[in-house]
């Protein structure tokens, strides 16, 4: 029986919790073979094979120039003499997974890949990643999205079309045991993730700002900043703000869920969001700015939604899930029955199918 060769090199964050959900699933439908890379931070698919990657720009370098010429060749000898090979997975981009396509379309081995965005976000500034993402998409042989959204805006900023397949994230945070209970009287305010300029931490400072201060106990900013974020916009006690300006370990993300009320996600663009996949697992109700694909992985009985940008929306939806009881209750409820539609084995199947067609 023929393998798919699947590749996850990344060190951490959603994408690479993405790969080890759909491709443990995928390992029950298919006869897979899985590459992750040895400095990974977070749990990897069960029975991968470490390669050495990189993990800062110096190992990077040495690793391109010494290493990938290795695993190439082998990769090379593998399709070309022995075959045991269908098809190569991609879970996510990878800058080494450029080379490995080009191998890939000399022999004449398809490759299936999962755009989590194909387009840089405000503020990442990484045009070479830019232009590796851009190969990466446009010399896939078939594409896996997560929402029409960004099937459509990659098809449109690439000026291109392609065999593709819009496949919805599934749950992730079902092993982090989160406490599923009524959370209404925490009164914290929760953002957590990546703190990037994209992801209006600004416009929620500002909605938060404008509560009574006897509405809420503690907003809380979880994660590491990629930028200067301006937090003299917050008009009140400082005491009530809580910075965490670091990399979350997947140990403590529960302790964050569990004694929040509410999670917000106010972002100015987006495609698609594995933290809102944590506020479904950990039934947690979210406001969320009506931006990009968001709308496709919940809807208005499953979350709050609101214009981007617009602060007193935000703080008017923020005091309704602090105050109202029946509407917070309501919220999770609805995201109980959600959680039970996105099931990776679900998904794992639909994959398979694209990958065999």
């Amino acid at each position: 029986m023929k393998k798919i060769l699947c590749f996850s090199l990344g060190r951490r964050g959603g994408s690479v919790k993405y790969a080890k959900c759909m491709i443990d699933a995928l390992a029950n439908i298919e006869n897979v073979e899985v590459y992750v890379s040895s400095f990974c931070e977070v749990e990897t698919p069960i029975k991968s094979i470490k390669l050495i990657a990189y993990k800062s720009t110096l190992t990077f370098l040495l690793s391109t120039l010494i290493l990938l010429p290795i695993y190439i060749l082998t990769l090379i000898v593998r399709l070309l003499l022995i075959r045991d090979i269908k098809a190569v997975y991609f879970p996510y981009f990878h800058y080494w997974a450029v080379p490995i396509i080009l191998v890939c379309k000399v022999c004449r081995v398809k490759v299936i890949s999962t755009v989590h965005d194909g387009i840089l976000h405000l503020g990442d500034g990484k045009p070479l990643e830019q232009r590796l993402n851009q190969y990466f998409v446009m010399h896939s042989d078939k594409l896996i999205f997560l929402t029409e959204h960004v099937a459509n805006n990659v098809m449109e900023y690439f000026n291109f079309r392609a065999s593709k397949v819009v496949l919805p994230h599934g749950l992730i945070g079902e092993d982090y045991n989160f406490e599923h209970f009524d959370k209404f009287t925490n009164k914290r305010i929760l953002f957590f993730g990546r703190v990037s300029e994209y992801k209006g931490v600004e416009t929620l400072l500002e909605a938060v700002s404008n509560l009574a201060s006897d509405l809420y106990f503690e907003l809380l900013i979880v994660g590491r900043s990629q930028y200067d974020v301006d937090y003299s916009l917050f008009k009140h006690d400082k005491r009530k703000l809580i910075i965490v300006d670091e990399f979350i370990p997947e140990s403590a993300i529960k302790e964050y869920f569990d004694k929040s009320s509410v999670l917000v996600l106010p972002y100015i663009e987006a495609t698609q969001s594995g933290v809102l996949m944590l506020g479904i697992s950990s039934l947690t109700p979210m406001i969320i700015s009506d931006c990009g694909g968001l709308k496709e992985q919940l809807d208005d009985s499953e979350a709050v939604f609101y214009q981007d940008n617009d602060k007193t929306k935000l703080s008017e939806a923020l005091t309704l899930l602090l105050t109202e009881h029946q509407a917070y209750s309501g919220y999770q409820n609805n995201l109980s029955a959600k959680s039970k539609s996105l099931d990776w084995l679900l998904l794992a199947n639909k994959l398979s199918k694209v990958i065999n067609q």
